[in-house]
């Protein structure tokens, strides 16, 4: 979805020659895989931050395109609105101190931006979900003027049929329709990378699909949309609603979603994710390049543009993601993770994740077995909704079937492994404890950024409306995430 290209509209001739080289480079990528040694290579990681533009209001300034031409950095990206922009980390090895030197990393890009951004009068907010954001501030007006998003968005509504219908139940409700792709833009995330040989692909894979609802418990910082209080993570919910290109209504039954945590358990690798992409959705951009789709040698990995494009029309909140660099190799994208509070917060939320499906990955064959699919997805909104008061379903800790449990009590029980799992993967001791110890004291305190939000804009509303509550509480906010200080430790004395 990152590529650059002039065309919006396409034929039905296009759609067809795009499907026939989707199935072409299906083939190829399948003889890829099986390829001996083919994506082998030293454990490596990288993320992407996306966050918001503000004016001097704390309100959203439609001013990406100014940010970028300033800062002329090919990291910096632009989004699908103009008050939203993304930066892209580079890569480092997976070993030693890889959560220190990415949180290094964004310490520096974002103090670089800050002040970028001083520059053309705007600051920068890095929160998954805006608390300030109106509806007024949404619109085709607000997107930013690229041909790709224009094409998505013709074709995603042109598939549906009709508005997209937001219906949000939280500790308040949010119920609208929306004829356009902007409100999906609210939501801004920090994107993990990481690189996995094949062989391991399957099992790693299905462990950070059991423990992402473990993270996002922990991990919300989303808890006000368009003024209501909604979920600790309300991005879970308004993503899928807000881009969802089914029409509804029309059958007993429904098209798989775009927005998905998956179908189930993982058995056939990343192939399977792939052919399910090509299977069982429709694409939106069917942008045919002069790629041939032949198989390279092993130095020279085929792009596979087609496929690349058309699976980053899928938002599965764990990705797999093929890249031809340096050969070829998989990554697992982790996407369901806010943006904030600090970037210590965000790497620590990696960390716990990472630590966990690690720790868990020798006995994932028989974790699938005992817990069924469905109540991941379960747990996932749970999580989600809840935050750390959810209750999670869980394999019984004697074996006796499943039972509920509350997650900060299963956190807590599951630290240990998070910390055998990355001293498995070569990460110092000093390095797994620091960040382990950010969630260990975000637990203990019951204090996530979503909590945070919601404690002090409740204080602030016994004094003054809402709208100005969230605006105080917001530009706390950005004084405190810019310090780096873990959100467990923030005050909300007044």
């Amino acid at each position: 979805m990152g590529q650059h290209f002039a065309q919006q509209s396409f034929t039905s001739k296009d759609y067809q020659a795009f499907s026939l080289m989707l199935e072409s480079q299906l083939v190829d990528l399948r003889a890829l895989l099986e390829q001996p040694n083919w994506g082998q290579g030293p454990c490596s990681a990288g993320a992407e931050l996306e966050f918001y533009l503000l004016d001097d209001k704390l309100q959203p300034k439609c001013c990406s395109e100014q940010l970028l031409a300033v800062a002329n950095d090919a990291e910096l990206t632009e989004e699908l609105n103009q008050f939203n922009l993304e930066f892209n980390l580079p890569p480092v090895l997976f070993t030693g101190s890889p959560f220190q030197r990415i949180e290094q990393q964004v310490i520096d890009k974002t103090e670089q931006l800050r002040q970028l951004a001083a520059s053309i009068d705007a600051t920068m907010a890095i929160i998954g979900i805006l608390p300030t954001l109106e509806e007024h501030h949404l619109g085709m007006c607000a997107m930013s003027d690229r041909p790709r998003y224009h094409a998505l968005t013709k074709n995603i509504c042109q598939v549906r049929g009709g508005p997209f219908q937001i219906n949000i139940n939280g500790a308040e409700q949010l119920k609208m329709s929306r004829n356009d792709l902007t409100l999906e833009g609210a939501n801004t995330s920090f994107q993990f990378h990481y690189r996995v040989a094949p062989d391991r692909f399957n099992d790693v894979y299905n462990a950070i699909q059991l423990v992402t609802p473990l993270a996002l418990a922990v991990a919300g910082n989303s808890a006000y949309l368009l003024q209501r209080q909604l979920w600790h993570e309300t991005r879970i919910a308004l993503f899928k609603q807000s881009t969802d290109p089914r029409a509804p209504g029309l059958h007993d039954w429904q098209q798989p979603s775009r927005v998905t945590l998956g179908q189930g358990w993982l058995q056939g690798g990343a192939y399977q994710l792939f052919a399910e992409s090509v299977h069982l959705h429709k694409p939106l951009l069917p942008l045919v390049t002069t790629e041939s789709g032949q198989l390279l040698d092993l130095d020279n990995a085929p792009q596979l543009a087609e496929l690349r494009l058309h699976h980053g029309t899928i938002w599965s909140w764990n990705r797999a993601i093929y890249d031809p660099v340096d050969g070829g190799h998989l990554r697992i994208e982790l996407r369901s993770l806010p943006a904030g509070p600090t970037a210590k917060d965000m790497l620590a939320n990696i960390a716990l994740t990472i630590g966990l499906a690690e720790g868990l990955v020798e006995s994932i064959q028989d974790l699938t077995m005992k817990l069924p699919f469905n109540y991941v997805v379960h747990n996932f909104y749970r999580a989600a909704k809840h935050g750390l008061a959810a209750n999670f379903v869980w394999p019984d800790r004697a074996g006796e079937g499943l039972g509920e449990v509350p997650v900060d009590n299963l956190l807590e029980q599951m630290l240990p492994i998070a910390r055998r799992g990355l001293l498995l993967r070569g990460i110092n001791e000093s390095e797994a404890d620091h960040y382990l110890g950010v969630i260990e004291q975000r637990i203990a305190l019951k204090q996530t950024g979503a909590v945070w939000q919601i404690n002090l804009a409740q204080q602030l509303e016994r004094d003054c409306e809402r709208q100005q509550a969230l605006q105080l509480m917001l530009r706390r906010y950005i004084e405190l995430s810019a310090s780096n200080t873990p959100v467990a430790e923030w005050s909300t004395s007044l």
